[in-house]
């Protein structure tokens, strides 16, 4: 009687060990997946910043400072534009002269189009063929009333210079020069003093593509 009594405690003993066993099984993670799963978004992120990384290489980076003394890195590749730290799928480069009226006219309308347009257009005014004092630039923003990313760094006139080569404009174009990018691809430019309407046409076209 007593070796029948064991025998039935061994086996509820091992039955209820196994459902233990199931109910563990049934409710831990499938870790092998779970790897699996962060390993793909890490892999893609790699593979896009070394993307990022290869073509940075094979062209011209320069770093442009505004006067809050934030800083944009950009590549130039031929004809396109890499902005290493710019989301919006439109940007607009602007060049500009401290003694042009023009340029600052337009620089203000460019600000208020940025601002309406705040997720989606990027403004970028670098200074060209001025060696007047910066320390002028920041009393005329504000004057202006022009809030967009205005650069003053040393890297202006090298960027400048490159941008006017890749797009073959020379020395003589007239100021202000507006240039439309397109998720980094040339999409339009502007020579001289034209209707703000006009870029601003060019601007949502260009974000309906």
């Amino acid at each position: 009687m007593r070796k029948i009594y064991t025998l039935i405690l061994t086996i509820l003993s091992l039955y209820l060990t196994g459902c233990e066993d199931k109910k563990a099984n049934k409710h831990s993670l499938p870790l092998e997946n779970t790897t699996e799963i962060f390993t793909s978004k890490d892999k893609k992120l790699q593979q896009e910043k070394h993307k990022s990384n290869l073509l940075a290489s094979q062209g011209d980076t320069f770093t442009l400072i505004d006067t809050q003394d934030t800083t944009y890195k950009i590549t130039l590749i031929h004809n396109d534009i890499i902005f290493h730290t710019l989301k919006t799928p439109v940007v607009v480069i602007n060049f500009f002269s401290l003694t042009c009226t023009a340029c600052l006219d337009q620089m203000a309308s460019l600000s208020k189009l940025q601002n309406k347009y705040q997720n989606k257009l990027s403004v970028i005014s670098v200074l060209h063929g001025d060696s007047q004092g910066n320390s002028m630039l920041k009393d005329i923003l504000q004057k202006h009333h022009i809030s967009h990313f205005t650069s003053h760094s040393k890297d202006d006139e090298g960027f400048s210079k490159k941008l006017y080569d890749t797009l073959h404009f020379n020395e003589n174009t007239p100021l202000p020069l507006t240039v439309i990018y397109q998720n980094g691809k040339y999409y339009s430019h502007f020579e001289g003093a034209v209707p703000i309407e006009m870029i601003h046409h060019d601007i949502q076209k260009s974000m309906k593509k």
